[in-house]
């Protein structure tokens, strides 16, 4: 009886002196490992970053979120995800910075629409995880204000959450559509899209305003190849989307009669993106367009033959007529992404050797 006391005596000296060692050693080295909502960065933000006209990106590196500035290839490590916190998507769309680039947004179905506040060091909950928000996890921000926007209930409520207030104004879909929308950037209209999917050759349109009861539907011809082929004209007089192989501008206030805005010399158009007034146009011989909407021409072609010799590319319009490359790179050991700058002549760098690498969050996962 002895025995088996001293023998206990002696594992509990021994195990709390390996505790003290372990904690000494956690003191010197810390892991990136946090158990609590407020956490400090890794590392500071430069107050030059936030307060620069730079457009800034955020990425997954492993476990951690980076924010890179792609001009300079600055870069500051700001926080480490906790289980379940870590985006299933691997594409540059996953975290989102806000306009005024105090805050990142993103997607996971185990904690809901997040955003992580780089001013306060803390994440915030801005939705809690629900079934129809991990089936339909699109949100997208107002053009300068730090609003977010999202669809819940089922497709019946749209939601502008102030990020500064922490604040949740619900607003009624007047005829629930999906959750595909767009908000004009003059933050007042909206438009709501169905038949993504389903019928992708014969959407639904619905246009109204923020509050308002009106509304006008209509239905077109139309390729909407994905969610980002739809967006608002810079001066929020109608959306620009895909009719016929060509970008057409279909008015608020009259959108059964689309104009004609722009049609690609080498190709039908297969998609958009937009950038304050100018648009990004990809068309089926793999050529991007830049269309200036306010002198209401073409800027700038070149064919996506400049990246390649990239690997698996992906790419991503830009500010300054520029893109973003995504390089995938799968071997035997890892698989992660490499990132690049390239303009409209091919001139090109590396800005992020390493990120997105493939991981499995162990909370998310459950075996039977």
């Amino acid at each position: 009886m002895s025995y088996t006391r001293l023998s206990m005596n002696r594992r509990l000296y021994w195990s709390f002196a390996l505790l003290v060692v372990s904690l000494v050693l956690v003191g010197c080295n810390p892991k990136p490992e946090h158990t609590e909502t407020e956490v400090a960065p890794l590392v500071t933000v430069p107050q030059r970053m936030l307060d620069g006209e730079d457009k800034l990106l955020a990425l997954r590196d492993k476990n951690t979120m980076v924010l890179l500035d792609p001009e300079t290839k600055e870069t500051a490590t700001v926080y480490v995800f906790k289980p379940g916190e870590l985006p299933l998507r691997n594409d540059l769309h996953q975290l989102q910075v806000s306009p005024s680039k105090r805050y990142v947004v993103w997607h996971t179905p185990d904690a809901g629409l997040l955003a992580y506040d780089l001013r306060e060091q803390q994440v915030i909950s801005v939705e809690s995880a629900s079934a129809w928000l991990a089936a339909h996890p699109y949100f997208e921000f107002g053009s300068e204000q730090d609003e977010l926007f999202y669809v819940t209930e089922d497709g019946e409520t749209l939601n502008r959450y102030t990020l500064d207030e922490r604040k949740k104004t619900e607003i009624l879909i007047p005829y629930p559509f999906g959750f595909e929308f767009r908000v004009a950037p003059d933050g007042n209209r909206v438009v709501y899209v169905t038949g993504y999917g389903e019928n992708p050759d014969r959407p639904k349109f619905m246009f109204t305003e923020l509050g308002s009861d009106s509304v006008t539907r209509f239905s077109e011809e139309t390729e909407l190849v994905d969610r980002y082929a739809v967006v608002w004209a810079p001066d929020s007089s109608g959306i620009l989307t895909i009719k016929d192989g060509g970008m057409w501008l279909f008015p608020f206030t009259n959108p059964t009669n689309p104009e004609l805005v722009f049609e690609s010399p080498t190709g039908r158009i297969t998609d958009i993106y937009r950038f304050n007034n100018l648009v990004f146009i990809e068309d089926n011989a793999k050529y991007w367009q830049v269309y200036d909407y306010d002198e209401g021409k073409r800027i700038a072609q070149t064919p996506s033959e400049i990246i390649a010799e990239i690997r698996r590319p992906t790419m991503y319009p830009w500010v300054n007529q520029q893109f973003l490359v995504s390089e995938l790179i799968v071997n035997d050991e890892e698989t992660f992404s490499r990132l690049w700058l390239t303009d409209f002549r091919g001139i090109k760098e590396v800005v992020y050797e390493e990120y997105g690498q493939l991981m499995v969050d162990q909370d998310s996962v459950q075996l039977d």
